[in-house]
């Protein structure tokens, strides 16, 4: 198969891994907030789905967010 395989996984925003704040960020107005977190299982899971897929068959973007996360992105 000649082709160029793409995509692109969005999955490690908000994953808990060691280097994950627990106390929270410092917000814009001043206070410390803890983000919302899921567990970086579920983000390696979407990679290997990924991988997992036949070459015919392709994942162009896929997003992982806690289903509390107040906005998608950061601006």
């Amino acid at each position: 198969m000649d082709a160029v395989l793409s995509a692109r996984p969005n999955v490690f925003g908000n994953a808990q891994t060691a280097i994950s704040r627990p106390g929270g960020m410092l917000q814009p107005n001043g206070q410390m907030m803890v983000d919302a977190y899921y567990d970086a299982e579920y983000a390696g899971q979407a990679v290997v789905y990924m991988a997992s897929l036949p070459l015919w068959v392709n994942v162009l973007n896929q997003t992982l967010l806690a289903t509390t996360m107040p906005f998608v992105g950061r601006g």
